[in-house]
């Protein structure tokens, strides 16, 4: 038997699961099917600050994002931060990180 919440597996004879206070059914629950989504770069910076602003922003307007080579960045201060978003968010993600993006990028005039 097994608990359709969590998964739990019990011995014959018990009807509820012990944690979750649901009665149990004969098979496991099946696991969810994960799609893969490549994300795309809306914003590249080596500054902790600016990351840091960035992803409070994201975070704020509910936009998942993945800050990739952040661990990296931290532990050998190599190359710069990709900070990466669904691409079905990615507009309304650069439209929020504009100004920010802005302000990063040197003047060259």
């Amino acid at each position: 038997m097994f608990c359709p919440n969590c998964g739990s597996e019990y011995q014959p004879g018990v009807q509820r699961c012990a944690d979750c206070d649901v009665a149990l059914v004969a098979e496991p629950p099946s696991e969810p099917q994960v799609e893969w989504v490549d994300y795309l770069t809306v914003m590249t910076t080596r500054d902790h600050s600016e990351l840091a602003v960035a992803k409070s922003l994201l975070e704020g307007a509910g936009i998942p994002f993945f800050a990739c080579h952040e661990e990296a960045q931290n532990l050998l201060a190599t190359g710069p931060v990709e900070l990466q978003v669904p691409p079905d968010r990615a507009a309304d993600a650069a439209e929020l990180l504009r100004e920010l993006i802005e302000r990063t990028v040197p003047d060259n005039g």
